[in-house]
């Protein structure tokens, strides 16, 4: 739905150069991305070193196969940068700066944040309705929130300034400059000082204390400050670490998606954040909120695309969709909320592994029938219980929301299935579909000829045959392994002609080729493997860098973090923290190639 945005009717005359001396001065969607004070001196101090180091405990690929791994590039992956916020960001910070009242309503009237049309993405500005710079539509639109925040300040004048109804100067500039740097996330600079003052003294002139106030917030909130953080440290022409309050904004936007707080902008000025134990301590500190933890869980919500589950069409009437009034009686909505549980249950207490390896999940009586399970008397749609899984369950991904998520309308896709695992869990590049005409004339005619073939001869044909074999060789056992799920994720033994199902595969050559007797068989293993870790390691720092980079699971980077987590109890929280005392998170380089 369109929603059509009211501009406000006092002109915002000043928009043009004045504003402008606020300025800084400065396959197809299946691979993954190629990938004031001192700041952190000696966070990350225990980082592998350069290129070629060796980084024990991992291996030369992403899976299973064992040896020890010499690591790409260095422990410092990024060069000195400017970062935009997401829209999701903005929100939280226009939440943050001018209230909740304010901030719900901006959602709607510009559909971000909460009320955003499309899901957040992982990393957050790899989405092309993100993106890392603000191209025309991104700044009108920014814009339009801007007048729109500037209209409300004069709305509200009283209640956002503290200054009456009629506010004295004194108390309107003091209220201004302190908007600023809250906006900004850092004491202000004596040039940006003169520069908010400019628009508020020229508004004043013309308009009066009012109108300042409502331009000089209309000014701010449109400003680069607040629509990018820096990540430049004292010296853009030197590498090193960030500046305190470069460090404070990273982690904040990292492990809550909004503006550091008031504790952390103290350590901040304090300086302390210069250590990875003062680092450490932060981290432990905002992981446990509800914002952190609600924020995290909804990335890895993107992170195994379980958010296709909203809008994938299945043709089999057991997949039902709730109602407004009842959204539980719905198949659709209760797989959602059972992964939105699974996941704030799971990712807080015990290893990692537990995503691939738990045998317990929240289930309510809609999903109980799916699962084959009978849930306790007491239980209805509405009631999501803590229950065992059977034996033939375990983990994330033998959930109905992964495995409905990624399933064609009329069966189950062994090959979307393959892909998510290939990339998600192991992080290895999933290739191109094809486009040669020739190519796709011999892929269809395989179609045909394979139309009544069970999903065992077809994954044989590609497999075997080439240049099929090239790509599915790599992928395909993985989602062969998840054929005993079908398309709503019911367990079965047999497809829908009668044919018994083989769930046995042999894993491909990341794994030596070794046999797993099923899809439990098969998660273990990759829960086992060091490659799930280095892949996991990889892909949240890439979602702590915000845009991803040519991160892979054996550059420095990655392995200077897994070595370190190895040291652990290996739980979420543990890697979140090694992640933000990296050099990689904490150190910039100077320019060029890393």
């Amino acid at each position: 739905m369109t929603h059509r945005v009211k501009l406000p009717v006092q002109p915002l005359l000043l928009a043009g150069a004045t504003i402008i001396a606020l300025a800084l001065g400065c396959t197809n969607g299946d691979a993954p991305p190629l990938d004031a004070a001192p700041g952190p001196s000696s966070a990350g101090s225990n980082a592998s070193g350069s290129a070629s180091a060796s980084a024990g405990g991992g291996s030369s690929v992403a899976g299973g196969a064992s040896g020890s791994v010499t690591c790409q590039g260095s422990a410092v992956s990024d060069s000195k940068r400017v970062v935009r916020l997401s829209f999701n960001q903005i929100s939280r910070t226009i939440h943050s700066l001018l209230g909740d009242t304010f901030g719900a309503k901006a959602d709607a009237d510009f559909e971000i944040g909460a009320e955003s049309p499309t899901p957040r993405t992982f990393p957050p500005l790899s989405s092309p309705q993100e993106g890392s710079s603000i191209t025309t539509g991104i700044w009108q639109k920014s814009d339009l929130i801007a007048s729109a925040a500037g209209s409300y300040s004069l709305s509200n004048l009283n209640q956002l300034t503290g200054c009456g109804a009629a506010p004295s100067d004194a108390c309107a500039q003091a209220f201004v400059r302190s908007f600023a740097e809250k906006a900004y996330r850092r004491p202000l600079l004596a040039t940006e000082t003169t520069s908010i003052l400019q628009v508020y003294s020229e508004v004043k002139e013309i308009y009066g204390i009012p109108e300042a106030v409502q331009h000089s917030v209309y000014a701010i909130m449109q400003s680069p400050q607040l629509l990018y953080r820096t990540e430049i440290g004292d010296a853009k022409d030197q590498a090193g670490p960030l500046t305190a309050y470069e460090l404070a904004s990273s982690l904040s936007y990292f492990l809550l998606d909004e503006p550091p707080d008031s504790v952390l902008l103290t350590a901040a000025q304090q300086q302390k954040l210069s250590t990875a134990d003062e680092i450490g301590k932060q981290v432990d500190r905002m992981l446990a909120t509800p914002a952190a933890r609600k924020n995290l869980e909804g990335a890895l919500f993107s992170y195994f695309q379980v958010d296709n589950l909203a809008t994938v069409k299945i043709d089999d009437a057991a997949f039902t969709s709730g109602t407004q009034a009842k959204p539980y009686t719905g198949l659709r909505e209760s797989a959602y909320h059972e992964v939105e549980l699974f996941l704030a249950n799971t990712l807080w207490s015990g290893p990692l592994t537990g995503l691939l390896t738990a045998k317990k999940s929240w289930i309510n009586s809609t999903l109980a029938s799916a699962y084959g399970i009978t849930p306790p008397a007491t239980s209805d749609e509405s009631q999501f219980v803590e229950m065992q899984v059977p034996e033939n369950r375990g983990g994330l991904i033998t959930q109905v929301g992964f495995l409905a998520a990624n399933s064609r309308p009329d069966v189950p896709s062994v090959v979307a299935r393959g892909l998510v695992v290939n990339k998600s869990l192991l992080c290895q590049t999933n290739p191109p579909f094809p486009t040669d005409p020739e190519l796709l004339e011999k892929i269809e005619a395989a179609g045909t000829a394979l139309a009544s073939a069970s999903e065992r001869e077809r994954s044989e044909y590609r497999t075997t045959t080439s240049p099929c074999s090239g790509c599915h060789r790599i992928f395909d056992a993985y989602g062969l392994a998840l054929d005993t799920y079908d398309s709503i994720g019911r367990y079965r033994t047999k497809d829908p002609q009668g044919r018994a199902i083989d769930p046995s595969v042999t894993l491909p050559v990341l794994f030596d080729k070794q046999v797993a007797a099923n899809a439990g068989a098969m998660q273990m293993q990759i829960a086992q493997s060091p490659g799930f870790t280095a892949c996991f390691s990889k892909n949240m720092l890439n979602w702590a860098l915000a845009e991803g980079s040519q991160l892979t699971p054996t550059s420095c980077a990655t392995q200077a973090i897994v070595d370190r987590f190895n040291t652990t109890d290996k739980s979420l929280s543990s890697l979140l923290r090694e992640i933000a005392m990296s050099k990689a998170f904490t150190q910039r380089n100077a320019g060029g190639t890393p």
